[in-house]
This record gives C-alpha cells, sequence and structure tokens, in this order.
C-alpha cells in the first residue's frame, strides 16, 4: 500500500549510535563504577533480572552514596518494567526520583517510567499528578532530548486513559519550544506519541505512518525493546484499516521476540492483539484459547491493564461468534478488572448492549449504549472502536422503538465514517477501511437498508 496519503509527515529516524540514557550523567566513584557499569549494561543487554540483581548489589555496597541509589534504582525501575512487574517499577522510579537531581537525565527516565508503570496498573490520578510535575520542571530541564521522551511517555498514558486535554496540554510543550528533538530515540518518542493522538481521533493511516516512523526511530538507536513493542503496533494499525492478515502477521512476529527477550507484560498484551487478528480472519479457537492463557498469567501476574484487555478482547471474540451469554459475562468481567480505564468501560459496555440486543432487552441494551457514547463523547473520540460504539446505539435505538433518533444516530455513524474514510487518498486503503472492517461494512449496508443519507 503507498503511504503518500499520511498526514502530517512523520518525522524521519536520523542515524545515531547508542540508546536512550537510563541513568544521570555524571562522575562515578571507581569503587562503585563496576558495579554500576555491570548494571547498566545488563539492562541494555536485555538481561533484565540480572540487571536488577547488579544494580541491588550497587546500592548495598554504597548506601551513603544518594546519586550512585538514584542511578541504580532507575535501571530497577526499566528492568521491572520491562518484565511486567508494574508495581515494583513505579516504586523504583520513585525511590530514583527522591535521589536524582531534578529536570536531569535521569530524572526524565525515571518519571517517564513512572508514568507508563502507573497507567499499566490504572492509577490515572497519579499519571495526572505526576503529568503536573513534568510541566513544572520544563525550566530546570539540562537535557531536551530527555524531556522530550518523558513528555511522549506520559502524553501517550494520558492519551489511553482518556485525559485527552491534558495530554493535548502536556505534549503541547514540546510543539511551542519549536526545535525538534537530536536523539534519534527521542524523535522516536514522538512519532509515538503523534501515533496515539492520530489513532485517537480516528486517523489510521497516519496511526500507521508514525508507527512504523517509531519502529525504524528504535531501530537505528539500538533500542530493540521499543522497536519490538512498536512493530506490534504496526499490526495493530494494520487491523484499524482491516487488514487482518496483515496485523496477524506482524504481530505474530512481534510477538515472538518480545517472548525470547522475555518481556513480561508486553507479550500479554501483544497476544491480545494477536488473538483478535485470528479472530478477524475466522480462526476463533485459536483466539480463544490465546485469550484465556493471557487472562490467567494477567490475573496470577497482577498485569491489571493487560487482564481487563484481554477480558474486553475475549468479549469482542465471543460476540463476533455469536456466544452473546460469554461475550457479556468477559465484558463484565473486564469492567471488575478496570473500572478506571474509559476506554475499556466504553468497549465493554457496548459489547454488553450488543450481547442484549439478539434478546431484546430494549431498555438494558439502550442504557449500556448510551454510557459508551457517553464516554466516547467526553473523551473525544475512542481509538478503533468509535464505528462500533456509533453503530450499536443505533440498533439499540431502533430496537427500543426509537426509529427517528436511531436513523438520525446512524447518519451521524456514517458521516463520521465517510469523514475518517476521506483521509485516506490511496483507494486500496480506503475500499479496505470501509469493507473490510465488520462494523464499517455494517453502518454502510444498514444506511442503505434505512434510506439514511448523510
Amino acid at each position: 500500500m503507498s503511504d503518500r496519503h499520511a498526514p502530517p509527515t512523520p518525522i524521519a529516524a536520523q542515524p545515531l549510535t547508542g540508546n536512550e540514557i537510563v541513568a544521570p550523567g555524571g562522575s562515578v566513584q571507581d569503587a562503585n563504577a563496576t558495579l554500576v557499569r555491570a548494571a547498566e549494561q545488563a539492562l541494555a543487554d536485555n538481561d533484565l533480572e540480572r540487571a536488577i540483581h547488579l544494580a541491588g548489589e550497587a546500592i548495598d555496597a554504597h548506601e551513603g552514596d544518594a546519586g550512585l541509589r538514584g542511578r541504580m534504582c532507575a535501571v530497577q525501575a526499566v528492568a521491572h518494567f520491562w518484565l511486567g512487574a508494574y508495581g515494583a517499577a513505579w516504586r523504583r522510579a520513585f525511590v530514583a526520583l527522591q535521589h536524582l537531581p531534578r529536570g536531569s537525565v535521569g530524572w526524565y527516565a525515571a518519571k517517564g517510567h513512572m508514568a507508563m508503570a502507573l497507567g499499566q496498573v490504572g492509577r490515572s490520578a497519579d499519571v495526572l499528578s505526576l503529568a503536573d510535575d513534568l510541566a513544572s520542571a520544563a525550566p530546570v530541564a539540562v537535557d531536551w532530548d530527555a524531556q522530550v521522551i518523558a513528555l511522549a511517555r506520559t502524553t501517550v498514558v494520558l492519551i489511553r486513559a482518556g485525559s485527552i486535554d491534558r495530554a493535548t496540554t502536556l505534549f503541547g510543550g514540546v510543539e511551542r519550544e519549536g526545535r525538534d528533538p537530536t536523539a534519534v530515540v527521542a524523535r522516536a518518542w514522538v512519532n509515538v506519541a503523534l501515533a496515539e493522538f492520530a489513532r485517537h481521533r480516528g486517523d489510521p493511516v497516519a496511526n500507521l505512518a508514525h508507527t512504523e516512523a517509531a519502529v525504524a526511530g528504535f531501530a537505528s538507536a539500538g533500542d530493540l525493546r521499543n522497536a519490538c513493542l512498536q512493530r506490534a503496533n504496526v499490526g495493530n494499525a494494520y487491523a484499524l484499516l482491516g487488514a487482518y492478515d496483515l496485523a496477524e502477521n506482524r504481530v505474530r512476529e512481534a510477538l515472538t521476540v518480545a517472548a525470547s527477550m522475555r518481556l513480561g507484560g508486553f507479550v500479554e498484551s501483544a497476544r491480545s492483539s494477536w488473538a483478535l487478528a485470528l479472530a478477524h480472519t475466522g480462526r476463533f479457537v485459536e483466539a480463544v484459547a490465546a485469550l484465556e492463557q493471557v487472562i490467567a498469567t494477567c490475573a496470577q501476574s497482577r498485569y491489571v491493564r493487560h487482564e481487563a484487555r484481554a477480558r474486553v478482547t475475549l468479549s469482542w471474540v465471543r460476540s463476533m461468534q455469536g456466544d452473546h451469554m460469554a461475550s457479556a459475562d468477559a465484558a463484565t468481567r473486564a469492567l471488575a478488572a478496570d473500572p478506571s480505564s474509559p476506554h475499556i468501560r466504553a468497549l465493554a459496555l457496548v459489547l454488553v448492549a450488543r450481547s442484549l440486543l439478539p434478546d431484546r432487552d430494549r431498555r438494558r441494551a439502550l442504557d449500556a449504549s448510551a454510557e459508551a457514547m457517553d464516554l466516547m463523547v467526553a473523551m473525544g473520540g475512542i481509538d478503533g472502536v468509535e464505528g462500533l460504539i456509533r453503530l450499536t446505539h443505533a440498533e439499540a435505538l431502533d430496537a427500543a422503538g426509537r426509529a427517528h433518533e436511531a436513523r438520525a444516530a446512524l447518519a451521524e455513524a456514517r458521516t463520521r465514517l465517510l469523514h475518517h474514510a476521506a483521509g485516506i487518498r490511496d483507494e486500496r486503503w480506503r475500499r479496505s477501511y470501509l469493507e473490510h472492517v465488520p462494523e464499517h461494512a455494517r453502518i454502510v449496508e444498514l444506511a442503505r437498508a434505512w434510506s439514511v443519507a448523510s
């Protein structure tokens, strides 16, 4: 497919040797240098458990060295995050922040990882507070690239938590500065944030283009973990465009690499994406088996956000199979697993509504779909599921006998769908988006059947 349609143009990756600096600069006493460097090298080599162990040894050996403690706690926070131990990750990042100079490279690295870990355990209020602190720290920043990375990481978490206005304000600090970051890894993180904004506003082609640029940037910088994560997101971007075979292939490739690197929670997240792509290609038995394994692993490891996502994905797959009772049960369990995520709540509610429609439980279906609509409007959109939410609400209104409102809702759904499709300049992608995404095809079909015009 052509990418000549992608507004805005992604920031291109530039060659750079090395990777993000995880801990602050500055000298380390010779007596401490061996353990410190070994811990940081283990982190760079993705030997995560060894990095945690060596950093702990360095801390124990030199308890009075506050700078070293902050530096090693930052290493531990990053390692715990990639292992999927999100509680340990944000707690070690919190300790690191007590010992690192405000505005230093290490301070920003700890802030960014703390935001991502807090997001994974559903502590949205803490992320909002962290974002405020990041914004106020700008005047004392000593490294623009480090600041950009932390702002981009926190922006992504805010978008996923439904705090779009706050995300826009925070990331606006990068844009207002009027200068691009110099490090490839920082530019890659800018593309990650731009991809997330594009996904949220319903621009799947820009989402794909920015994500591919992020992959190139991370790979060029030698950041294999984030390159792997963004490769999975390339698969997710293909799914938004209805290219489910491509999506399944890309996510499976990323999943294989992530499993070999033992990337904890990310493996489970990627497996959920892979299962949904499998279901869209008709491989329901494999999809359900994969999701049940993800749910069991996440429940045992207390990966709150990943468990909720797997449960709501299972609900979606069961709905596609026509098993409405199982779909409703999985959606209800998703709501219980992570009640703080508006995205998960909206999708779970709309799947509950869909499960009720065949039995003509009109009032409950309408109430659930209306709440999902309200959440979506409050968030300014919900990535990847706007069509499903609008379609379900129109169908629920119709089932409740409110035909005029149903047709108005469907007309709005069709208008929004065609507006998003119009931004896809490549005809093949546009056709795939309209015809291969089931809810999009259903909106067009139902609008024709109801004689609804935009």
